[in-house]
């Protein structure tokens, strides 16, 4: 019996996973290298709760939420009464430095600056650069702290542009890096900029939405956090958090699971809720929007787009609202609909009490959009776990305006999976989702509406003899 069971252990190793019995893992993680994903049972839309509140999930398997950590996290889930079915060493990416880029040609925050400010300048008529707020370090007076940037592209009028959501024209604000260590969504953000300039006067599309609508790209909302990433040799760091380091007394990187900083995409002032454990990756801050960049985004988002939705959490926005918002992450391949702060079960989805007032014109939007990408779509407690204070739940909430969170890219065990894809992949990402964000702004005028009529995906004109 000892005979086969050490069988067993062998076998389930070399299969790059290790298998557990009666809920205890044969092989503990302080025997593999640092950092794991555990595969952890979550049966009920409470133990979904409770997982994405306090630990760094990062993607639903079946009955499972896979849990991100080291050690300390596996005897944390152990003592929070857990189970963990099984414990996957998790590879890191090798560094691979470019000229002026790093991990083989992703651009650092510097770069990204430097590439809004040359399009601003080389295409005046096309694109404005703001400074919408300071990060925390900025803020506070620490070194190595940015300006946050964003770019609007249109063809310019003199009253475009303009922070007062009093305009003709629809916007479109798409939000990527509120976590830095996702390293594809700031190069999805950079594409789209490049696609709407380059393609202005070539492609139709692109230049009626760049001659009637205002296109806003934030391609790192969080860039102290990125800058922590790319300070990571021969691997980027795993930030998640901004760079405020006065609450705790947490770690540094190299030891990425328990850190500094404030999750953005749990600080927002909408649903927000209160924790405790201030290394902890989702730590929501002290209060809400309690950190700089939280505070500048959402003061942002409230001068580009009207408050269209009442005060109750049943008030509907009205079908003639206008304005959408994307915000980029990764991975896991969804397209994630308010609300994010409800539980919902896995077998039977979310009650009409749980689903957000405006739930047939999100979900309709989304399910156009995940035509082109192939993305799953519905409610983050839905298809991962409940999370309050998110970016996307404060933009409809708050305003009424169509919000969604693009998951983007697969498992990190697949090919062009995980945080840090190779470069490479990113052509793949872009191929799936370009058309995805075309589709978002084109419908951004009034968005409800829009998204429950026809959608043309090709014309074709043939020429006939007379």
């Amino acid at each position: 019996m000892r005979g086969k069971s050490l069988l067993l252990v062998a076998v389930c190793l070399c299969l790059g996973s290790v298998a557990l019995s009666h809920g205890r893992a044969w092989l503990r993680a302080e025997t593999a290298p640092a950092v794991f994903e555990f595969s952890v049972e979550a049966t009920s839309p409470s133990d979904s709760a409770r997982l994405g509140q306090t630990y760094d999930v990062v993607t639903r398997r079946g009955d499972v939420l896979v849990v991100l950590g080291d050690a300390q996290t596996q005897r944390k889930l152990e003592a929070d009464g857990f189970i963990i079915r099984a414990v996957r060493p998790l590879p890191l990416p090798e560094l691979a430095f470019g000229a002026q880029t790093y991990y083989g040609g992703y651009r650092t925050v510097a770069e990204m600056e430097a590439f809004m400010d040359s399009i601003a300048a080389a295409r005046p008529d096309l694109a404005t650069v703001i400074t919408y707020g300071h990060s925390w370090r900025k803020a506070n007076n620490r070194p190595n702290g940015h300006d946050l940037k964003a770019i609007c592209l249109t063809r310019r009028r003199l009253q475009d542009c303009q922070l007062n959501p009093n305009t003709d024209k629809p916007r479109l604000l798409l939000i990527a890096a509120i976590h830095p260590r996702e390293l594809s969504t700031s190069e999805m953000a950079l594409r789209w900029i490049e696609f709407l300039v380059n393609d202005y006067g070539v492609h139709p599309d692109v230049t009626w939405l760049m001659d009637d609508h205002e296109l806003w790209v934030i391609p790192v909302a969080n860039p102290d956090g990125r800058w922590i990433v790319e300070q990571g040799s021969p691997t980027p760091y795993t930030q998640r958090k901004n760079a405020n380091d006065t609450q705790g007394t947490c770690s540094v990187p190299p030891n990425d699971w328990s850190q500094h900083g404030v999750d953005l995409n749990r600080n927002a002032s909408f649903q927000w809720l209160a924790q405790s454990n201030p290394c902890s990756l989702t730590y929501p801050g002290t209060a809400p929007a309690s950190e700089p960049e939280q505070q500048a985004l959402e003061a942002l988002m409230a001068q580009l787009f009207h408050d269209q939705r009442g005060a109750g959490l049943n008030d509907a926005a009205p079908i003639t609202s206008t304005g959408v918002m994307l915000t980029l992450h990764s991975y896991s391949d969804l397209i994630l609909l308010p609300w994010g702060w409800v539980s919902c079960s896995t077998t039977t989805g979310c009650s009409p009490s749980q689903r957000a007032p405006n739930d047939a014109g999100l979900r309709a939007l989304a399910f156009r959009m995940g035509y082109f990408t192939g993305y799953a779509i519905g409610q983050a407690s839905e298809l991962l776990y409940s999370a309050r204070g998110t970016t996307d739940d404060w933009a409809y909430g708050v305003l009424g305006i169509p919000a969604f969170t693009f998951e983007i890219g697969p498992d990190w065990w697949q090919s062009c999976g995980g945080f840090m894809p190779p470069y490479t992949c990113q052509d793949t990402f872009w191929a799936l989702n370009r058309e995805a964000f075309l589709y978002a702004a084109k419908v951004a005028r009034q968005p409800y509406a829009l998204s429950h009529g026809p959608t043309v995906i090709a014309a074709a004109v043939t020429p006939s003899a007379v």
